[in-house]
């Protein structure tokens, strides 16, 4: 009898070359695909991270600005007045002495002052010698006065004491104003070899300024009176008459016709192109032609008044000079591109463009079209 057996047999081994799996590549289009879509993204985000920065940059300034605004209202609360240690008529062109320097001054001490009318042995001139006497870094100012030819006002100040507080009628306060390090800049002291021509060229002078986050110089505007045109005549014609104003533009062509502005060296001055576009500051005045300007300084006044009035009491088709002002006060920082009022931003004439000669008929609320942060105080 035979048994059966059974042989297994182990099958036949599957070919590997037919049953693998397939390994491709990316082709160029699929990778093309990708990089552009990293690159809209990264797009995107940069954007998103840009529009940050310029939104943190500009509430820095607008936080430095309020600051400045609050010290100047307690400033006031307690003396009756806006902090300034000589009159803004004396001020000139701002040379030795701009508009915020000399607020600036009043709010955190580093300065005595007297004027050529005071006796050798008054109070005022013995505090005034001693100090410059004392002085570890002094800088004497010396102003004419517009309404007196034969008075000087004289500036003693030590830049080491500029933020221990005022003394004010013989009696010492404490600092109104305590910047931070970034926003209050000497760029005489960062300059290599310092001189007056330079420094007037670029914008500053011997004393510290306030500086908005961009590196820009802050200007401080003062109501000087209630009544007459919002901004007084400082450029006249032939046989005119000089015409006083609420506000007064002494103290301030230093930062409007600086060719070097701010910690950037951004150029105030107008000019006008190949194309004829003009560039620069409305503030400035301009060097180029205008066929419809019927007064020197017309431009600069008529932007400074869209500046300073009320929007609610201001009839510009009227009677573009007067008005009511909407503070006591104004600060004013030309923002991110650095220029104030510059002629590349602002209102659109009617074919899209700039509307370069539009101050004939600027209004307050054209304000807003500029990049520029402005804050007003005092009521």
């Amino acid at each position: 009898m035979y048994s059966s057996r059974t042989i297994w047999k182990s099958p036949m081994p599957r070919s590997h070359s037919n049953h693998s799996l397939t390994r491709r590549a990316f082709t160029l289009v699929e990778l093309l695909v990708v990089i552009s879509i990293i690159a809209v993204l990264a797009g995107i985000l940069l954007v998103a991270l840009s529009s940050a920065t310029e939104t943190a940059t500009r509430s820095r300034t607008t936080a430095t600005m309020s600051s400045f605004s609050a010290a100047c209202d307690t400033f006031a609360m307690e003396h009756g007045r806006y902090p300034g240690v000589v009159p803004m008529r004396v001020l000139g062109d701002g040379t030795k002495l701009t508009t915020t320097q000399n607020a600036m001054l009043h709010l955190m001490g580093g300065c005595r002052v007297r004027t050529s009318d005071d006796d050798s042995n008054s109070p005022a001139s013995q505090a005034y010698e001693a100090y410059l006497t004392n002085a570890n870094q002094p800088v004497e100012i010396e102003l004419p006065d517009p309404n007196n030819n034969a008075r000087i006002w004289q500036i003693a100040v030590d830049l080491s004491r500029i933020s221990e507080g005022p003394v004010i009628n013989g009696k010492p306060y404490p600092p109104y104003f305590s910047p931070k390090a970034n926003e209050m800049v000497s760029r005489w002291n960062m300059a290599s070899n310092p001189n007056a021509t330079d420094a007037k060229e670029q914008g500053y002078n011997q004393l510290p300024d306030v500086y908005d986050s961009w590196g820009n110089p802050i200007i401080y505007l003062q109501q000087q009176r209630k009544s007459g045109p919002l901004v007084e005549q400082t450029i006249i014609g032939p046989g005119g008459a000089a015409e006083s104003g609420q506000f007064t533009i002494s103290g301030l062509k230093l930062y409007f016709e600086a060719q070097a502005l701010g910690e950037n060296r951004i150029n105030q001055r107008q000019a006008e192109l190949a194309n004829s576009a003009i560039i620069g500051s409305r503030m400035t005045g301009p060097d180029h032609a205008v066929a419809d300007e019927s007064e020197p300084g017309q431009e600069q006044r008529r932007w400074l008044i869209a500046i300073v009035a009320h929007p609610a009491f201001y009839d510009g088709s009227n009677d573009p000079l007067y008005g009511t002002a909407r503070s006591k006060y104004v600060l004013w920082s030309p923002g991110p591109d650095g220029v104030f009022l510059s002629h590349q931003d602002g209102p659109l004439s009617p074919t899209g463009g700039f509307d370069f000669n539009g101050h004939q008929t600027a209004e307050p609320e054209d304000i807003e079209e500029f990049d520029d942060i402005v804050v007003y105080g005092g009521g």
